[in-house]
This record gives structure tokens, sequence and C-alpha cells, in this order.
């Protein structure tokens, strides 16, 4: 999917600016059409020629994927709170981008059980 930047009038004439993302541009223009706005100006997101370094930086592999679930396993069996475990595999975690999933799934995880 590609990102796509709006420029649009609300109901009550104010300017909005947002982003997007669909398949094409017209995928795009629907779905700011959906929130009820005016379409004004529609353009593709040019993304950093350094962009790349990030989505590279953000991939998971299997090993990383093997390695945070054997030692969430290990943690829940020895009986710990599936929230405590979650924050202790945390930082034990290396790769960055699961980190903040996992940050993600204790905040949800919390709210859940609340």
């Amino acid at each position: 999917m590609k990102r796509f930047n709006y420029k649009a009038k609300d109901r009550a004439g104010r300017v909005v600016k947002g982003e997007v993302e669909a398949v094409d541009i017209d995928g795009a223009a629907k779905l700011v059409r959906g929130k009820g706005f005016f379409v004004i100006s529609l353009n593709p997101k040019i993304e950093s020629p350094f962009s790349f370094i990030r989505k590279m930086k953000d991939k998971i592999n299997e090993g990383d994927v093997a390695n945070f679930t054997r030692q969430l396993s290990t943690m829940i069996n020895a009986g710990l709170p599936i929230t405590e475990a979650l924050l202790k595999v945390q930082v034990c975690t290396n790769p960055f981008s699961i980190k903040r999933r996992n940050r993600k799934g204790i905040k949800h995880i919390v709210f859940v059980s609340i």
C-alpha cells in the first residue's frame, strides 16, 4: 500500500490536512471522502531516500521470534503473570522492533485485564 497526503475541507469549511494509506489514488480519495471531507488535493507521499534503512532496521527475523517466544514461554511456565513476563522479556530482547511491538501488546493486555 502507498501513503497519500491530503488536503480537504470538513463540513464546517475548515481546511484539514492528513495522511491515508491506500492501494491507489482513487482508493485514497474514497477514504478521505469516507471521513466526511471534501478533497482539495491528494498527492503520493514522497519517502526519504533513507527510509529503506528504517524498514531494514524494523525487520524481525525468525530467530528473534523464536528467542522471544522461548523466553516468554519459560517465564509463563515459571508462574509469572503475562504482563510481568512480557516486561521482563522486553528487557532481554535485542531488536528494537520487537521491544516496540511488545510495549503495545503490554498496554493492550493491561487495559483488557483491568
